[in-house]
């Protein structure tokens, strides 16, 4: 299973690192084009299946306390070792650079949230999400050439993105982990 792992993680980020040559180099209007119909999509259309993505049925802050925190303290805690990374850390790291670049595209969609709609429409939000994604394309780029000092400065880019965000659209303390898990245990947020 971690060989199966291993290889999804490589040939994910090695796709990563060939559709950029730099971070900076990446667009908005690149990663949120659609991309062209593929034969399959077509033919699942033509049986009646949606084409439309399906909809975010849980909260942003659901994405960013069960994917996002969770995918970023692993990213911010394998970058800052003082420890030769072992191919477990560079693995784990893989999987949580995945893990940030795909949240950021749900983040962009409103869920359940009281305030996701409201946040998906301001472009400074918009704004951030794209800046984090960037910095995760970056750490992902670093982590498939193993290069520790970029994977740092990736690390970075990320955690100053998270915090400027948080300014913005988290001023008050955030529910904890185990808080926001019981309130969508007994479906709090779930139904708005």
């Amino acid at each position: 299973m971690r060989r199966i792992l291993a290889a999804v993680v490589a040939g994910t980020m090695l796709s990563v690192a060939a559709c950029s040559t730099h971070p900076s180099d990446l667009t908005v209007a690149r990663h949120e084009s659609a991309p062209p119909q593929s034969a399959n999509l077509k033919q699942l259309m033509a049986a009646g299946m949606p084409s439309q993505p399906l909809r975010l049925r849980v909260p942003i802050r659901g994405i960013m306390a069960g994917v996002i925190d969770f995918s970023a303290h692993g990213v911010f805690e394998t970058s800052t070792s003082e420890m030769p990374l072992t191919e477990n850390d560079w693995l784990a790291a893989g999987l949580a650079s995945i893990n940030l670049i795909g949240s950021t595209t749900l983040i962009t969609t409103a869920g359940t949230g009281p305030d996701d709609a409201e946040w998906v429409s301001d472009p400074e939000w918009r704004q951030w999400a794209q800046t984090m994604q960037s910095a995760s394309i970056s750490a992902g780029t670093a982590i498939a050439r193993r290069d520790r000092v970029a994977y740092l400065n990736a690390a970075n880019h990320l955690a100053d993105a998270c915090q400027s965000c948080h300014k913005r659209f988290r001023p008050e303390a955030p529910l904890s982990n185990s808080q926001f898990a019981e309130n969508v245990r007994r479906g709090l947020d779930l139904d708005r």
